[in-house]
């Protein structure tokens, strides 16, 4: 689209003053200048003013983004909060219009509600000194909460567009829509609205493994040409190295939803040969929930989580006696469990009953706490993940792969059903 726009721009515009009714230039963007004739087109190339365009470096340029946060400028890498963004929004009513919202406002999101369409928007903002001829706003779901989000693969529809969609739907990322915004201004923003159809919403429950678990899916949201900032790679979170992507965590909802405590599920492992070494969970944004509660499908993995949380908790009471057995391997433990980092003196643990499923409980954790989890490279377990008690704010599921990087994980955001 940059080729093109380029192309047009230095066009030289021939036969300017015919006034033939089908040929005569037209003013498209209403600038004063003649854009287009049918007879034309841009007009002739030239192909040396096209080349002068792309060197001058003075050229003003349009720059698009979506952000991660209400701080998010545009800037790569972005910092903060990236699972939320309040540039992609849900409203339960398919027939909601676009309203007109301030740009530092939080946005209105609803979860969305199953049984029925829902209504999906995207903001994008031009924080450029050109106008952007064309962006492209690409809405898609992605079926499976993974803890290592990673562009462009997972911002690719598992299905071709048009095929028929599976019934129920199985794991995946399927595009809800695609819009095109025309001469979006320097400086300017704007709001495109989507419906999700019902064909699209995931099933409510599925099993993974020998566990029953709720759906609890991503929006994400692209916006091209990536006309900004080169992309950023070799981060933990993706999507806080490319300005022109987001995402929005999820819940969907039945009418009268009171099972707020059941398992979410999301994927532990990387593709990365490096595989993973930890599991790390973060309660700081967490305030007022009764207890989190983890299961694996996987026998060996839950072994690693309750031996792991077990031990943590107990350095954290009597560091002393534990040191002592450990002292051989006390920069391991270090570490592996972070001890430093945990926040609350009062968290304990224990095996309980959720739902069916022999879990392990975390109670009191209020900082955060890494637990070792073995996984080779390309290995995949689903990690079942429940916040009971009437708590607000997020929780956060991350890995830390063995070359030591930290995936960008996934945040779960306590919302009241509407």
């Amino acid at each position: 689209m940059q080729v093109r726009e380029i192309l047009r721009r230095s066009c030289v515009r021939i036969d300017a003053a015919q006034a033939n009714a089908v040929g005569q230039w037209q003013d498209l963007d209403a600038n004063g200048q003649i854009d287009y004739s049918r007879w034309y087109g841009a007009g002739r190339l030239d192909v040396d003013a096209a080349v002068a365009l792309v060197l001058d470096s003075s050229l003003p340029l349009a720059d698009t983004f979506v952000r991660e946060n209400l701080s998010d400028a545009g800037d790569v890498p972005s910092s903060g909060a990236w699972w939320a963004s309040p540039d992609i929004w849900v409203k339960q009513d398919a027939t909601t219009p676009i309203p007109a919202l301030a740009w530092s406002d939080p946005t209105p999101h609803e979860n969305a509600r199953r049984g029925q369409d829902n209504a999906v928007f995207c903001r994008v903002r031009n924080r450029g000194a050109a106008a952007a001829p064309a962006v492209y706003v690409r809405a898609m779901l992605t079926h499976w909460a993974g803890l290592e989000f990673v562009y462009p693969d997972d911002f690719q529809p598992s299905n071709n567009v048009g095929s028929p969609l599976p019934s129920p739907l199985v794991p995946g990322t399927y595009l809800i829509g695609q819009t095109r915004i025309d001469n979006l201004a320097a400086g300017d923003d704007e709001i495109v609205k989507f419906v999700w159809p019902q064909a699209l919403i995931p099933p409510e429950t599925v099993v993974v493994g020998s566990a029953t678990v709720h759906w609890h899916p991503c929006l994400l949201v692209e916006a091209s040409p990536h006309d900004g900032p080169a992309p950023v790679g070799g981060l933990s979170v993706p999507v806080q190295g490319n300005s022109n992507v987001a995402q929005r965590n999820i819940k969907i909802v039945n009418a009268g939803d009171s099972d707020a405590d059941l398992f979410i599920g999301m994927i532990a492992g990387t593709r990365d040969a490096a595989g993973v070494d930890a599991l790390i969970v973060d309660a700081t944004r967490l305030r007022g929930a009764t207890s989190i509660r983890l299961y694996a499908d996987d026998e060996r993995v839950m072994r690693q989580i309750t031996t792991g949380i077990g031990r943590a908790v107990q350095e954290q009471h009597d560091p002393g006696q534990t040191g002592r057995k450990r002292r051989g391997c006390l920069l391991s433990i270090f570490r592996l469990f972070n001890l430093a980092r945990w926040l609350s003196k009062t968290a304990t643990t224990g095996s309980v009953q959720h739902h069916g499923l022999d879990a392990v409980e975390i109670k009191g954790l209020r900082g955060q706490i890494e637990i070792p989890v073995r996984l080779s490279g390309g290995q995949f377990v689903p990690i079942l993940v429940a916040v009971t008690g009437p708590g607000s704010g997020d929780l956060h599921i991350t890995q830390r792969r063995r070359d030591g990087e930290l995936s960008a994980g996934y945040g779960i955001s306590r919302i009241s059903p509407s």
